[in-house]
């Protein structure tokens, strides 16, 4: 099918080419240099980070001077320290306490004065408890069916206000065993898990389907469907309310370390996440979304554009903050040959 899908795209964009040409001049060496900046603050955590680089005509390169000033309500803060990320931008780290209702302000000064950009946003209030059940269930992917486990999470929106969320979902397994040296060992494995939303009407922005992609591929003639891969949402379908998401992950606390001879004991923590976000972090994450997606045309689809809150310069500085819900599993015996019936 989605052979089918880009043999129509490709005759379609032909077709449109070959009926109406028209030049368009575009001059990238007329672009000036801009100061990107770059900061998700995250009220959960006790340390943040702030990317720096500057703009090109078709890349980004690092700044080599530069200093970093967080204001919160008005009054300085904080003046970032430096640190080592990667060597794509020049990092800075934060470590002020944030909380709902502060107004927050980031400046950056490079290269000696010559760049100066400015990002402000205000920290979203927390979201309500959640209440989750789960239980382990089969779901069909990829045209077979395999084991997966089924959340229901309740989220309880306030009245009066438009508001935005994102949902993630965490594995935290603890490993006891024996390991090939016969010392006793514990390993400690923590990830991420991919959800599988396809089901949930708010996920979805109402386009429900099936569990397994290519069934969604089957029902999207023209290939155009955008997976909710941040699974960010708002509240238009529950104003007010409640409503509870309904959403899948992989079987996660099964997977096995080699480390271990004989039996071992796991016990799985799952962490399930509710953030509340900005409405400039709900749109950047929903362009995250188009610009990964693999059904995402540049040739047919309106062009994805990335917000942006920055003066004087590009990039967003945002803000999130998060309650959450902790599931503890019963204590495991496992070995490293089966698992509930399954041959690994």
């Amino acid at each position: 099918m989605k052979q089918l899908h880009h043999t129509i795209l490709a005759f379609l964009a032909a077709t449109l080419l070959t009926a109406c040409e028209r030049e368009l001049p575009y001059n990238v060496g007329n672009q000036e240099t801009q100061l990107v900046m770059n900061a998700l603050l995250d009220v959960n955590k006790e340390e943040n980070l702030v990317h720096l680089c500057l703009s090109e005509p078709h890349s980004t390169r690092p700044v080599t001077q530069a200093t970093v000033t967080l204001y919160i309500n008005d009054r300085q803060a904080e003046t970032a320290e430096e640190t080592k990320y990667d060597d794509r931008t020049k990092t800075f780290l934060l470590r002020s306490r944030l909380h709902p209702g502060d107004r927050l302000r980031l400046e950056a000064v490079a290269e000696e004065g010559r760049y100066h950009a400015t990002g402000e946003v205000t920290v979203p209030q927390s979201p309500e408890v959640i209440q989750v059940d789960t239980f382990p269930a089969r779901i069909k992917q990829y045209g077979s069916y395999s084991p997966a486990r089924r959340f229901r999470i309740t989220v309880h929106d306030p009245a009066g206000a438009d508001n935005y969320y994102r949902l993630a979902i965490a594995y935290t397994n603890r490993f006891d065993g024996t390991n090939w040296a016969g010392r006793d060992t514990t390993i400690y494995v923590h990830r991420e898990a991919e959800i599988i939303n396809r089901e949930d009407v708010v996920l979805t922005d109402g386009r429900p389907g099936s569990t397994d992609p290519d069934d969604a591929d089957e029902n999207d003639v023209m290939g155009n469907y955008i997976e909710n891969l941040y699974n960010v949402f708002n509240d238009n379908r529950f104003s007010g309310t409640s409503y509870d998401l309904r959403v899948y992950t992989d079987l996660m606390e099964y997977w096995y370390p080699s480390d271990f001879l004989g039996p071992y004991t796991n016990n799985t923590t799952i962490t399930v996440r509710l953030y509340s976000l900005t409405e400039t972090g709900y749109r950047y994450l929903r362009t995250l979304n188009t610009l990964e997606s693999d059904n995402y045309d540049t040739t047919l689809m309106e062009p994805a554009i990335i917000p942006g809150n920055v003066q004087g310069g590009l990039g967003i500085v945002d803000a999130c903050i998060a309650t959450e819900a902790h599931i503890s599993l019963p204590e495991q015996v496992l070995t490293n040959e089966v698992y509930e019936g399954f041959t690994r």
